[in-house]
Formats: structure tokens, C-alpha cells, sequence
């Protein structure tokens, strides 16, 4: 009776360790690190999800490239973390916002249409979050639409922003405000703006310049200031840039929000990632990623 216990138990010990060394050697044990996707509105009802960055060793990361598709990294990378039914946090104005599970389907840009259960309205140029690391702060977004006061505060303040970087003051009432946000940023407790603006310039009867603003801005007393502004003057649409809000997060969980944004050029995009400057009353560049898309 001892010995056929003892062999039981051995067997069980062996096949525990077999089982380990199995899994460890296919790496199916090893942790997941954070990484980041942009969750957009696709059209027809439909939202999609695309990762863009993973955080290795405290800093944002390229991933394995989507269009070597028999790449060793991208294979393993994929199994990981795009098979469908994976589920991902969402987060909107830096807050937990419900969870988007992937789902069997592409877009056709090829990025996985997914299934979103929460809060966020997402849609047209309004984009969000999503992430494996869970929010358990107990946040609460504040992004919102601004007011009509702080909207023409926005106005005005592109429009000077415009003149300094000499745009003609007659393109002035050309100025086109294609997405406008309302938001605390962390570690700040009061309401920034961000806004994205374009001015289309017609130089001569085939010359067309289009001029593209990004801002973020903070009220100092009753004056809207920027804190970040990027104005790209392209000639033709082979050359235009623009920048849109993707969204906020503390991507490093360190108390300061960063902002995500989509860099869109002509038949392609980047995403890119801005964080606070040491003084923590501007912004600058920390991240930004190849072209995505497969041409």
C-alpha cells in the first residue's frame, strides 16, 4: 500500500514537471507586458483595435512589425496578444471605461474589429484607449466637449498662434476646428483644451496650401495659454500633416498623464506620444512609431 502511494506521487511530481518545463519552453508562462492599442470608430457600427507600443523596462517600445507576418517576434507577439476573445482594459480621459474583446474579423486596414462593452462614445474623430495593465485608481475621466466660451477662447488663441507662424491674417476665417477637448490632465487638477484646426490656403489657381494646428493649452487666470503647439504648413495634399487626439492615459503609472496622438500624412499614419517636460507646464515628445499600414 506504501509503495503504490509513493509511486503515485512520484508520478504526479513528474508529470507537474513535465507539464512546467512544457510550458515553459513554449513560453506560454511568461508575463505579459503592458502594451497600448488605439480604439477607433471604423464606420457602419463598427470599432477597431491596433497596438501601437509596449512598455519594456519604464519606456514606450516598438512592437514586431504587423507586415513581416512570418516574423518569429510578430508570430509570438500576435499569439499573444491578438488572438480573438483576448479582452483589453479601455480607458477614456484616463479612466476605466469598460472592455473591448477582439473579435474574429478585420477592418480593411487589416486592424481586428472588436466587441466594446462600456461607456465611452466612440465614434467619428472621437478615439480612446485600450490596454492589458487594468485601471483600479478608481479615476474619473473628465474629457467632455467645451463650452461655447472656451471654444471661442480656443479660436482666438489658434488663430494668434496662425499669425505668429505667418499665416496671412485674410486665411484667417478659412480656419476649420476639426475636433475640440476638454480634459484634466494629470498631475494637474484644472481643465486643459486640445484641439486639432486646419486652414485651407489657396496660393494661386493650382497651388493650394493646407495649414494644420495641434494644441494643448491651459487657462493662466482668464487667458488661454499654449502649452504645446505644432503647426505643419504642407503644399498639397502629398505633403499635409495633421495631429489628432487619440487620448490620455499615465501610460507609467506615475501620476502625470501622457497624451497619444495620430500623426496622419498623406495615405498613412504614425502615432505618437507626448509627456509632460520636467518643469510639468509644457509637453514633448516621448514616442512615436513607424508608418503603420502595410503599402
Amino acid at each position: 500500500m506504501y509503495l503504490s502511494s509513493l509511486w503515485v506521487y512520484l508520478v504526479s511530481i513528474s508529470l507537474v514537471l513535465s507539464t512546467s518545463f512544457f510550458q515553459s519552453a513554449n513560453g506560454s508562462d511568461e508575463p505579459r507586458v503592458p502594451v497600448w492599442f488605439a480604439l477607433s470608430d471604423t464606420g457602419r457600427g463598427k470599432l477597431s483595435l491596433e497596438p501601437f507600443a509596449q512598455v519594456v523596462q519604464g519606456k514606450l517600445t516598438s512592437l514586431p512589425d504587423a507586415c513581416k507576418e512570418d516574423d518569429a517576434n510578430y508570430r509570438k507577439f500576435s499569439e499573444k496578444y491578438l488572438k480573438p476573445g483576448n479582452s483589453y482594459d479601455v480607458r477614456a480621459g484616463g479612466a476605466a471605461a469598460g472592455k473591448a474583446t477582439l473579435a474574429p474579423a478585420r477592418d480593411v486596414s487589416g486592424n481586428y474589429e472588436v466587441d466594446y462593452a462600456g461607456q465611452a462614445r466612440i465614434r467619428g474623430r472621437v478615439m480612446t484607449l485600450a490596454t492589458t495593465v487594468p485601471e483600479i485608481s478608481g479615476r474619473e475621466s473628465k474629457r467632455q466637449a467645451p463650452s461655447a466660451s472656451e471654444r471661442a477662447a480656443a479660436t482666438k488663441l489658434a488663430m494668434a498662434l496662425y499669425q505668429q507662424a505667418g499665416i496671412p491674417e485674410a486665411a484667417l476665417p478659412k480656419m476649420v476646428v476639426e475636433n475640440l477637448t476638454k480634459t484634466v490632465l494629470k498631475a494637474s487638477t484644472e481643465p486643459s483644451l486640445i484641439g486639432s484646426f486646419t486652414i485651407e490656403e489657396r496660393l494661386s489657381a493650382d497651388n493650394t496650401r493646407y495649414d494644420s494646428l495641434f494644441l494643448v493649452a491651459s487657462f493662466s487666470g482668464s487667458e488661454l495659454t499654449a502649452d504645446l503647439s505644432e503647426i505643419h504648413p504642407s503644399l498639397g495634399d502629398t505633403d499635409s500633416q495633421t495631429l489628432a487626439l487619440v487620448d490620455q492615459a499615465d501610460i507609467f503609472d506615475s501620476g502625470q498623464d501622457n497624451l497619444v496622438v495620430q500623426l496622419g500624412f498623406y495615405e498613412n499614419y504614425r502615432y505618437r506620444v507626448y509627456g509632460r517636460t520636467k518643469d510639468g507646464k509644457h509637453w514633448e515628445r516621448i514616442f512615436e512609431t513607424e508608418t503603420m499600414g502595410c503599402l
